[in-house]
């Protein structure tokens, strides 16, 4: 499928490299900076995988469009006789993109992940001592705002609002009011806030490109 998409030059390119389609186990982006390449392609996926006696499932595919001229009207796309609908976000492995002038990303789900495991947690150990319950919020809690951190941008606001979301965690374990602030306390344990734990995973996510040695991910990223 990805032979046949690069043959016919109409997806996305970065440095001369082919960037109009990833695969994760049966998840597929197709990525073209114009709506008449993205129909071509659709139509090839349509033709190699009935090639091979397999389908796409049209009620789980969807389209999205990022750029200058997202408010303009555009054509509807066809996935065989399907069409596809145009979405203002759309959910792939768990993150969120938004329809924007330029690639966005919606927390606002992560926040309600998190909100409902940390309730949950803390449901049931209320009868632990602090430091127990934070562990426990350590590995099973923090891991929901920190999914895939390193290869996303956040706004100023969304790191705020995790933040927010962190904070909030270490105020009802210990007891603080709403109004205010753990900053020192969570130092004072040892511990990074989120802001610094984002950028800590940033870090170890760029580290780990250059270390893989991937010319694909490395000349998409750097």
């Amino acid at each position: 499928l990805i032979r046949e998409l690069v043959i016919l030059d109409v997806g996305c390119h970065i440095a001369n490299d082919f960037y109009g389609c990833f695969l994760y186990a049966d998840d597929i982006i197709i990525l073209s900076p114009s709506v008449c390449g993205l129909q071509i392609m659709l139509n090839k996926c349509v033709m190699v995988c009935a090639s091979i006696d397999l389908k796409f499932n049209p009620n789980k595919s969807c389209c999205i469009r990022f750029g200058k001229k997202i408010k303009y009207c555009i054509t509807p796309m066809f996935l065989g006789n399907f069409c596809i609908p145009w979405l203002d976000s759309v959910c792939y492995l768990g993150v969120y993109l938004v329809c924007n002038n330029r690639l966005s990303f919606n927390f606002d789900h992560t926040k309600r992940s998190f909100y409902a495991a940390f309730n949950s947690i803390r449901s049931h150990a209320k009868s632990l001592d602090q430091l127990t319950q934070l562990a426990l919020i350590e590995s099973y809690c923090l891991p929901l705002l920190t999914y895939v951190v390193g290869a996303v941008t956040f706004s100023q606001r969304q790191l705020h609002e995790l933040n927010v979301c962190w904070n909030t965690a270490y105020r009802v374990i210990f007891g603080f009011n709403r109004w205010e602030s753990v900053k020192c306390f969570i130092h004072g344990l040892g511990r990074l806030n989120l802001v610094h734990i984002i950028k800590l995973f940033k870090i170890r996510f760029l580290f780990h490109l250059l270390c893989l040695n991937h010319k694909v991910l490395y000349n998409l990223f750097f």
